[in-house]
């Protein structure tokens, strides 16, 4: 949860300062979304092993599977996006859903640290 919570709060913050900015040079913009690549690929890994340790196998792959396409909406909303607004009106949008999706973790995602899995998923040893 920790892992997941850092890295989608590092996202946010990531793209706020990408619309706020406006980064025109090349080389602080190259680092600056290839900083962002790297916290994107540590949720993207996060959201594979965390979902482990919620739900039992038999509903896993449903999860994944419904992750997985949500995660295809938002490419599809990002090839869209970015052509038709200028670039850090794009990137302000997407720290707003960034923003969302932190609170959402936040409200919703529960601890798993030292808990054997019986007791997350509610069932008895």
């Amino acid at each position: 949860r920790v892992l997941t919570l850092m890295g989608v709060f590092v996202m946010f913050a990531l793209l706020l300062i990408g619309s706020i900015v406006r980064i025109v040079s090349i080389i602080p913009l190259v680092s600056f979304f290839f900083s962002f690549v790297l916290f994107e690929q540590w949720v993207g890994a996060a959201t594979l092993f965390y979902p482990t340790e919620l739900y039992p196998t038999n509903y896993r792959s449903t999860i994944q599977g419904i992750a997985t396409s949500v995660s295809r909406v938002g490419a599809i909303m990002g090839v869209v996006l970015f052509p038709l607004y200028p670039i850090f009106h794009s990137m302000f949008l997407f720290a707003a859903l960034m923003f969302l999706a932190f609170i959402i973790t936040v409200l919703f995602a529960p601890e798993t640290k030292k808990k054997p899995l019986e007791k997350i998923w509610n069932t008895k040893a």
